[in-house]
């Protein structure tokens, strides 16, 4: 190889040196995170049960005493949305600190839940008939806070106990 060569590569390789290198597209694995996450969707459904718990049974018991299923559903979330941001402030999403604005933010969340939960039950009154208390109510009832606990999960972990 003459000078002229040596000195021309050894130009190309220096140049090559100085042009940015091509990023990697995709995002690095984490699989800490993914087990963040489901740890934090178990804790979440057990805590779940517990409010369905309070919920459905005061529920039952409201509507069958007061035969009112609206006013029974808005006093039988008002308990389990108690009982549901004090256990995951303090268990699931107990990482997340204590950000301002948090129960207002749970607050909201709690209206626009309860909001259609209510719309749904009223709904649901006016379709069935249903004048007073029974059993189809509560389960309806069921099939609904269970729908509306998977899309409850979504925004209390992006909203309201972000990181």
């Amino acid at each position: 190889m003459t000078s002229a060569e040596h000195s021309h590569r050894s130009f190309h390789r220096k140049r090559m040196s100085r042009q940015p290198q091509l990023q990697q597209t995709t995002a690095p694995s984490n699989p800490g995170r993914g087990r963040v996450l489901l740890g934090q969707l178990l804790k979440f459904g057990l805590i779940g049960a517990v409010q369905f718990g309070l919920d459905a049974g005061f529920y039952a018991v409201l509507v069958s005493l007061w035969g009112w299923p609206v006013s029974s559903n808005l006093a039988s979330r008002a308990v389990a949305a108690c009982a549901g941001f004090w256990l995951n402030s303090r268990w699931t999403f107990r990482g997340s600190g204590d950000a301002p604005g948090r129960l207002s933010r749970y607050l909201a969340l709690w209206v626009l839940m309860t909001a259609l939960s209510t719309g749904m039950i009223a709904l649901f009154k006016l379709l069935s008939g249903e004048d007073r208390y029974s059993q189809a109510y509560i389960l309806f009832k069921i099939g609904l806070e269970v729908a509306l606990s998977l899309f409850s999960f979504l925004l209390m972990r992006a909203w309201i106990f972000r990181r």
